[in-house]
């Protein structure tokens, strides 16, 4: 038995076991792959994203207000006039435990948190050919879901809708619904159409499946982190979906993205034509005198605008 035992031993020690490759899903030219209780994400030999267990947090509260709408923005915003402020009863749930299992052609994260709470994030090829994430939780009274995204610490992102003081948001707050922002001659933080499309300049982009009140904390708090939360509310037990994308060029993602949501529809002839507008109009005549002497002088002009 000793001589079988060695000889076992040698050839185990002479031909190591090779270590298995992760499991992964795979798609064009992205794959998705399974490394413990992680997710990673990447196009060719390069990585993009990050989704390990702790990366899905959950806001609970003992009871839900109806007056109230979990807006996410008031739990950071702090500019001197309004302050950050917690819904009562409210607090961040990080799992301790996360674990990975093959479901058919899907992967299913299994977590564990505190006090019985627990969720699953289901992780599938959507029929359009990219990733599709669903975050769902189970076991409590929940207000908020909250997804940390691990990106590259240099990136730039672009998106999210209509913004006026720049184009990269990195370091930004960008929350998905118009807020009070004293700072600004509008009162308003400027953000006339908001979309929880955001693309990373290394070739991918998140698109958030969510109406409800959110807030991308593009890596403001974190260089390498794209901290993405709604205020799901009532909602919450039909989890929070979002998509993964990803292309060889940034602006080829907007594709991607439009298989989900729809292609744009072309706009009229007259809409790529010149415009005139006035911030402010003070009455009807001089509306009239604009578009009369548009026509004396001849000016091409496709539309005008009557503002307030």
């Amino acid at each position: 038995p000793r001589v079988l035992f060695v000889a076992s031993l040698v050839v185990m020690l002479a031909c190591p076991q090779e270590k298995p490759e992760p499991e992964l899903l795979e798609g064009d030219g992205w794959v998705l792959s399974v490394e413990g209780n992680t997710f990673r994400y990447q196009r060719d030999t390069q990585p993009l994203v990050t989704l390990p267990f702790d990366a899905f947090v959950v806001g609970t509260v003992g009871a839900l207000d109806e007056g109230l709408s979990y807006d996410p923005y008031w739990l950071f915003v702090d500019d001197g006039v309004f302050s950050p402020t917690m819904p009562p009863g409210f607090a961040w749930k990080t799992p301790s435990v996360g674990a990975i299992a093959r479901d058919g052609d899907a992967y299913v994260m299994t977590l564990t948190y505190s006090r019985g709470l627990t969720a699953t994030v289901r992780a599938e090829k959507a029929p359009t050919g990219h990733v599709r994430f669903t975050f769902t939780p189970a076991g409590a009274t929940v207000a908020m879901l909250r997804v940390k995204l691990g990106a590259d610490s240099t990136e730039a992102f672009y998106g999210l809708g209509e913004w006026f003081e720049g184009l990269n948001h990195r370091g930004k707050l960008r929350p998905m619904q118009i807020e009070p922002d004293l700072t600004v001659e509008s009162v308003t933080s400027e953000n006339h159409v908001t979309t929880p499309f955001l693309i990373g300049s290394r070739g991918w982009g998140v698109f958030f499946e969510s109406r409800r009140h959110g807030l991308f904390d593009v890596a403001k708090t974190s260089a390498s982190t794209v901290d993405v939360m709604f205020g799901t509310a009532e909602e919450s037990a039909a989890g929070l979906t979002f998509h993964l994308f990803s292309a060889a060029k940034p602006l080829e993602v907007v594709t991607q993205y439009y298989k989900v949501t729809g292609f744009p529809a072309l706009p009229a002839e007259w809409a790529t034509g010149p415009w005139i507008w006035r911030n402010e109009n003070a009455n009807q005549a001089e509306v009239e005198d604009d578009v009369r002497q548009l026509r004396d002088l001849d000016l091409a002009t496709s539309a005008i605008c009557i503002d307030r």
